[in-house]
């Protein structure tokens, strides 16, 4: 974007999140321009001479309603927190977003070029989903299986336990045998 209050690089583009199958379902707005994969970004936004860095994903229902922090803004410096970006510019600037994402959800070969995108993206989130998702979910189960094998030995134990004592409980005392007392009780002899 090139004028006298904003300038830089605004990229859009499908969300690349490895859980999402349906391009359209969100879309990303990143300030500034990535020359390659995982690198520093470059030309970020000038809005009334303030750099703005951010990143939003945005559904393409919320886009009349988008504000900015919708979009994560915030002024660029070099200390190891960022500022927040004045209201005016940041609401400038979210307007000037606004209207290019009004007009890229309108381009006729957006469906082509989101399923394009999404088919490039699939074996990286493929790898992700078996990597991140289906792998540890399938460990999970072996682990609740061996929680449960546990659990239901430790129920049948109780049980059976609890059987013995209602036994207990609940049958007759055993009777006494009767005898009869001795008329010449055996002597003991002290040396």
């Amino acid at each position: 974007m090139t004028g006298p209050r904003l300038t830089g690089s605004i990229t859009i583009a499908a969300d690349p999140a490895p859980t999402l199958t349906t391009p359209e379902e969100r879309i990303r707005v990143e300030l500034g321009f990535e020359p390659r994969p995982n690198t520093f970004r470059t030309d970020r936004p000038l809005v009334n001479g303030i750099e703005v860095s951010g990143t939003g994903n945005i559904t393409p229902q919320l886009i009349p309603d988008m504000t900015y922090g919708n979009l994560g803004l915030r002024r660029t410096t070099r200390r190891r927190w960022d500022d927040a970006v004045p209201d005016h510019s940041a609401k400038y600037l979210t307007e000037a977003i606004r209207a290019l994402l009004h007009r890229w959800t309108t381009l006729p070969q957006l469906h082509d070029l989101m399923h394009a995108h999404a088919r490039h993206l699939a074996p990286t989130r493929l790898a992700h989903l078996r990597t991140y998702t289906i792998d540890r979910l399938r460990q999970r189960e072996v682990d609740l299986h061996h929680k449960l094998a546990d659990l239901h030995r430790e129920l049948t134990a109780a049980e059976e336990l609890a059987a013995e004592l209602h036994t207990l409980a609940t049958s007759p005392p055993p009777r006494q045998p009767t005898t009869t007392p001795e008329t010449n009780p055996p002597r003991t002899q002290l040396l």
